[in-house]
């Protein structure tokens, strides 16, 4: 049963009555854990704090004491005016558990106490640097970090009037209001500093700018504050911002600018050149050259290669956050087999922002079953994504129905559980599956295999489709279960795409379009490759492909991850025939939806 703030307020009532102050201490914990700002439980401790001798002695810090007690030793600091310290350990605790904001504590203090910004950044400095690069991700008001992140801002934004000439507290301010998206506010800070520091004035300003891929005024901001003060790391941003928006001309002759004696930036500005130059021409020479620097060890040259040949040669793995929990849950079942039973599963509550692709069950059932144990993944979604990612293709985007999917439904939901809307297949589909994606991934022996085996499965397309939703188990229990599920399902849509050739009134139609006409699922990131085949080989099947892609487009949710939009855009930017500004289009949405895959 769980304990109120009430009830522990009165457990710390009766403690501190009767002497026994550790526990009041405990208790006062364990409310302000709860609620932080809860009127009553901060009350209660700004009253008790004071008339506990040694509060701050008697709350001091070992290796393994629980944030909650980091959090009252802070209290005590601040009660005690030690701004310092107090400030150092609430911003700690922000970046290492963010989702209990006990920086309101300090967001109160900087308004109800001058002498708490009068802080030594000696001693502070370290935790606010940490907190900063604690927030990497843009986030809004339904996050369970926003309180965090909205106190720390606040903090911050007094501490950076009181202190005018600290720069990094500047831009850490500035970094915190991007990511809360509150991007007029962080534009006018940096608009403020203009007469004052006209160069982290600009860099301020093209740091937001590009979060809001306003790219020429990114790129202006940035090149006004290279003309104040050359820096090659402004000239390598510059770069990086072209190339990810397609201006690969441009791209190259920026990373031209790079003296070639500095050798740290020559490393990534080389390879960042032969990338750029190739993409505008597609000159083989060049990817070669790209591909000779992966492999001696270029890690830039690894990041380039991946990017662009992604979902052909290099093959992403889905990036829902809910396969990290099936991992972790992969690994309990491995260093601890046999837990729960078929009648009693392991309940897993998840509360996640929006909805997540169905295979992530297939996953979480697959690693209980490799570790011999049963689990029930509960999934909560605090909003319902528009549009609704349960729904087939055409009824999402608003059609009474859809055909495709009413003949080839490979999932249904009900409510929110994800259902296989098709039986098993028989042993020898699973077999053949199972053998080829036990192979190391190589798209050419993939491609080749699959051509080989299809002919043997002419006819069977319904086994195939309960093959992407009934995959086969792993050679071994160690495998990581969503790399196997996906290798598996990529497997299935090759072999679904060599059923036959043409496109009209074919199985590969029939299939491939199935899987992409489904509720949103790794199945149709899978699909995606196998459809770039065809259009590249069968130009009768080239106008429906596009007309799907760009449906597969508009029914991309407004908020969460849609598993498929990287694998659609880095498709379509390498289709042949296509324009180049459709290409170049298809590739800017690529990597924007690389880099920010949870909007």
């Amino acid at each position: 049963m769980t304990t109120t703030i009430e009830q522990h307020l009165d457990h710390a009532r009766r403690a501190f009555g009767s002497g026994d102050f550790p526990s009041t201490l405990q208790h006062l914990g364990d409310a302000l854990a709860i609620d932080p700002v809860d009127t009553p439980a901060l009350q209660a401790a700004y009253y008790v704090l004071p008339l506990i001798p040694n509060a701050v002695g008697m709350t001091q810090i070992q290796s393994n004491t629980p944030p909650k007690m980091v959090a009252i030793h802070a209290m005590a600091l601040g009660v005690s005016h030690d701004w310092n310290r107090a400030m150092d350990l609430l911003f700690r605790l922000g970046a290492q558990n963010p989702t209990v904001p006990y920086l309101r504590w300090a967001e109160s203090w900087v308004h109800g106490h001058v002498s708490s910004l009068l802080l030594d950044f000696s001693v502070v400095g370290g935790a606010i640097v940490d907190f900063g690069d604690a927030f990497e991700e843009d986030i809004d008001s339904s996050d369970s970090t926003w309180e965090t992140l909205r106190a720390g801002t606040a903090v911050l934004a007094k501490l950076a009037e009181t202190f005018v000439d600290n720069k990094s507290l500047r831009a850490i301010h500035v970094k915190l209001l991007r990511r809360g998206k509150r991007y007029d506010e962080a534009l006018s800070v940096a608009a403020a500093l203009r007469a004052h520091d006209p160069r982290l004035s600009a860099l301020l300003s093209a740091w937001t700018y590009r979060d809001l891929r306003r790219v020429p005024e990114a790129i202006a901001a940035f090149r006004h504050a290279n003309s104040i003060e050359i820096d090659d790391d402004i000239v390598l941003d510059i770069a990086k911002l072209q190339f990810d928006d397609a201006q690969f001309e441009a791209s190259a002759a920026t990373y031209q600018e790079i003296p070639q004696e500095n050798q740290e930036a020559m490393a990534w500005a080389y390879p960042s050149n032969i990338a750029a130059r190739y993409m505008a021409t597609r000159e083989p020479q060049l990817d070669q050259e790209l591909a000779s620097l992966a492999g001696r060890g270029n890690s830039r040259a690894k990041y380039l290669h991946a990017l662009i040949h992604a979902y052909a040669e290099q093959l992403p793995l889905p990036r829902d956050l809910t396969a990290g929990v099936v991992r972790d849950l992969q690994a309990a079942f491995t260093n601890k087999p046999g837990q729960g039973t078929a009648a009693e599963p392991l309940k897993v509550g998840l509360t996640i922002t929006s909805l997540e692709s169905p295979s992530v069950h297939l996953a979480a059932t697959m690693a209980a079953r490799l570790g011999e144990s049963f689990v029930k993944m509960n999934v909560t979604c605090e909003k319902e994504p528009k549009p609704n990612p349960r729904l087939p293709l055409l009824v999402a985007l608003g059609a009474p129905n859809d055909v495709i999917y009413d003949q080839w439904a490979v999932w249904r939901y009900e409510g929110t559980d994800p259902m296989p809307a098709v039986p098993p297949p028989p042993a020898n589909v699973l077999h053949a599956i199972g053998s080829l994606a036990a192979t190391p991934y190589d798209w050419a022996a993939w491609l080749a295999a699959t051509a080989r085996l299809a002919p043997s499965f002419s006819g069977q397309l319904p086994s195939l489709l309960g093959a992407m939703v009934h995959p086969p188990s792993p050679p071994d229990r160690d495998r990581d279960v969503i790399e196997w599920i996906y290798h598996c399902q990529l497997v299935t849509a090759l072999l679904i795409a060599r059923l036959d050739g043409g496109w009209e009134r074919t199985q590969r139609r029939a299939g491939l379009l199935s899987l992409v006409h489904n509720p949103i699922d790794w199945i149709a990131s899978a699909a995606l490759p196998a459809i770039g085949i065809v259009f590249a080989e069968c130009p009768e099947a080239r106008t429906e492909i596009l007309q799907l892609f760009g449906a597969l487009r508009r029914r991309v949710p407004d908020i969460g991850y849609c598993v498929y939009t990287t694998a659609l855009e880095a498709v379509w930017s390498r289709l042949p025939g296509i324009d180049e500004a459709s290409r170049r289009e298809a590739f800017r949405r690529f990597v924007y939806a690389t880099n920010k895959p949870f909007l």
